[in-house]
């Protein structure tokens, strides 16, 4: 039996979803075929190019709107942004995270990053001890507050 092809045991169904589609789509279509798993063919070629589950279609229902908006823009954030710059932003989070502090891109860069247009500044916000978030990143790095 070990050795039996999987094409013996296998079933090539006839279920499959566009990658354009959308996730209702996708969860009427495993409701009616009642298929855990569907291939996603790409909508140009038609070749296979992955599968979604139906753990992944319980994970993307269970989502906030809110989180999924928050992957999708910081996705886009990590894009938008030159690397040095980034990696910056990165440090300030981390020292922003562990003070316990929440710290917010703002104003004009979140505007043109929603629009897809480039913007290189940004402006932070911090739900916090502000002044003490800029000390501890003028001690650790050099500079000063005024």
């Amino acid at each position: 039996m070990t050795e039996e092809p999987i094409e013996r045991i296998m079933d090539a169904g006839q279920v499959v979803i566009q990658a354009g589609d959308s996730v209702h789509q996708l969860q009427r279509e495993m409701i009616t075929h009642g298929w855990g798993q569907v291939p996603v063919l790409d909508d140009e070629t038609g070749e296979i190019t992955g599968i979604v589950t139906r753990t992944d279609l319980i994970n993307t229902l269970g989502m906030s709107e809110r989180e999924r908006t928050e992957t999708s823009l910081a996705d886009h954030l990590e894009q938008a942004l030159p690397v040095a710059r980034l990696r910056l932003l990165q440090l300030v989070i981390r020292h922003a995270e562990a003070r316990g502090d929440a710290l917010y891109v703002v104003g004009g860069f979140v505007r043109d990053l929603i629009l897809g247009q480039p913007s290189v500044d940004f402006d932070l916000v911090v739900e916090g001890d502000a002044i003490g978030l800029a000390q501890t990143l003028a001690a650790s790095y050099g500079g000063r507050t005024i």
